[in-house]
């Protein structure tokens, strides 16, 4: 499975995401997809989203909501789409998850999972705190991402927070989940994206 993680301030956020895409194959094991891709795709210029567990699933969403300039109309409808396509996805075969990077009036991001009864979870950054999201596989404990993610934010603390600094502290982060996970590949994408300027 492969590893994203997402961090946004109130202005940008920015992406970095392993370059390895996971299916399962018809024989029920589970295989890399041949070629180096990131686990996201742009929706807008101002919006992005993001799939781990499923490079089907993820081929799906950029057929279903292809990139356009203006901003998709993120709204429940749309929302409960995405939900029941990740939820059609078995959890007790695949952990599948996905997440939405938006940046108009304000930064959001949400995220959800395949696992039975789940609902979009939604961060907002502010000037005091960055929110952060870790999309990887059950090869990652919970306690594993606690770890991962306490050492972004000393990275963070000790680096500072611009751009090119989160991002550096983020590609770092991912080598060290590529320790703890080998479906995790070393090499990585990046993006980011801002909240426009009115």
């Amino acid at each position: 499975m492969s590893f994203v993680s997402i961090v946004a301030d109130p202005n940008w956020a920015t992406i970095v995401s392993d370059s390895y895409l996971i299916d399962e194959t018809a024989e029920g094991s589970f295989k890399v997809i041949p070629g180096r891709k990131p686990s996201y795709m742009r929706l807008s210029a101002s919006q992005l989203i993001a799939c781990t567990g499923s490079a089907r699933l993820l081929r799906q969403l950029k057929s279903d909501y292809p990139f356009q300039q203006r901003a998709w109309k993120i709204d429940a409808r749309m929302l409960n789409e995405m939900r029941l396509k990740v939820a059609a996805i078995s959890p007790e075969r695949q952990d599948v998850l996905a997440a939405i990077v938006e940046a108009g009036e304000r930064m959001s991001c949400r995220m959800i999972s395949n696992e039975a009864g789940a609902v979009w979870q939604t961060l907002e950054p502010d000037n005091h705190r960055l929110a952060t999201l870790f999309m990887a596989s059950r090869a990652i404990d919970p306690e594993q991402i606690a770890g991962l993610a306490a050492k972004l934010d000393r990275r963070l603390k000790m680096i500072g927070k611009s751009q090119e600094e989160v991002l550096r502290a983020q590609k770092e982060t991912l080598l060290d989940a590529a320790k703890i996970d080998t479906t995790v590949s070393q090499q990585s994408f990046h993006l980011v994206v801002s909240r426009p300027t009115y």
